[in-house]
Formats: structure tokens, C-alpha cells, sequence
């Protein structure tokens, strides 16, 4: 009987601990963007019902849930409407670049991850306007593929640079 309960409290143990382990995992599900403003003004970040100015050639950085990161988007100098393209996070570890077709672009965009790039995965998006080829026409309703111009970097700890004038200028 001994070694029964003894199996018992190993087996109610160890079930303990997974459970505490994706406890654990659930509450790390968050990343690191860093932002920065390459364009020759100030513009102004949005994101997550957010709004802040950000200085030509700063930087902020934010850690958010990766189920809800972003979109990020600007609005440059002298535009009343925010640029035509966004930066968007799908959980866990897909990335993209959309145009918003009903805004002219004003401001390219580039999203670069911390992981090297390895076979196709944890590549660069890029888009400086809007014949880029490295953008989703429209922003997802759904599941983005993980080719592009939709990404991919799997991992943990994974963070993103986003960068908002990629070529140093802004678009007319």
C-alpha cells in the first residue's frame, strides 16, 4: 500500500508541475517590438488604441502580448490620415505588411526579427510604397501564411525591430 501512495503522490506531483509549467508558458507569451523613426519628421505611432509621437531617428520599444501586438501604424508631417501601410503580429509568431488602400503611402515600412534568418523563416518584410511586392494587398481577416508576404519567425524570445522610413525618406 505504501508504494501505492507513494506512486500516487509522485503521478499527483508531477501533474502539479506540468500544470505549473504552462502556467509558466501562458504567462510568457509576450515580445519585444522596438519602433524607430528613420523618416526625415516626426510622425505619430498608433498602435493598440495608443497614440505618441516619435521623433525623426528615435526609438521606442513596447512588450506586448503576442496575440496583441499592433497593428502599428503612423501618420507623417502636413497628412490628416495615417500612412497607407501597417505593421501587423499575428500569435505566435507570424508577421506582415499590409496596404491599407484607401490611405495614399506615405511612409515604408520594414519589420525585421531578432532570429537570424534560417531556411525561409525569420526573413525581413520590407515594403517603401505601394507597388511593393512585400505586402498583403489588404490587412488579414484571417490566418496569414507564413510565406511571403506573410512571415514567420517560430521561437521563443523572439523580438522585432520596426522601422518606419526603412530608406530614410518619405514618400510624395
Amino acid at each position: 500500500m505504501a508504494f501505492n501512495l507513494s506512486l500516487k503522490n509522485l503521478i499527483i506531483g508531477a501533474l502539479f508541475l506540468l500544470a505549473s509549467g504552462e502556467a509558466a508558458v501562458a504567462q510568457s507569451t509576450t515580445a519585444q517590438y522596438t519602433i524607430v523613426n528613420s523618416c526625415p519628421g516626426t510622425v505619430t505611432l498608433q498602435s493598440n488604441g495608443e497614440s505618441s509621437s516619435l521623433s525623426s531617428g528615435a526609438s521606442t520599444t513596447k512588450t506586448l502580448p503576442t496575440n496583441n501586438a499592433g497593428p502599428f501604424v503612423v501618420t507623417t508631417p502636413g497628412q490628416s490620415n495615417i500612412s497607407g501601410l501597417e505593421a501587423g503580429f499575428q500569435a505566435p509568431s507570424t508577421y506582415y505588411i499590409a496596404k491599407l488602400s484607401q490611405f495614399p503611402v506615405t511612409a515604408g515600412i520594414s519589420i525585421t526579427p531578432s532570429s537570424p534568418s534560417n531556411n525561409g523563416f525569420c526573413t525581413q518584410a520590407r515594403c517603401d510604397n505601394a507597388s511593393c511586392t512585400d505586402a498583403l494587398p489588404q490587412p488579414p481577416a484571417g490566418i496569414v501564411n507564413t510565406t511571403p508576404p506573410g512571415h514567420s519567425c517560430p521561437g521563443s524570445g523572439v523580438s522585432y525591430t520596426i522601422v518606419f522610413c526603412p530608406s530614410g525618406t518619405f514618400n510624395s
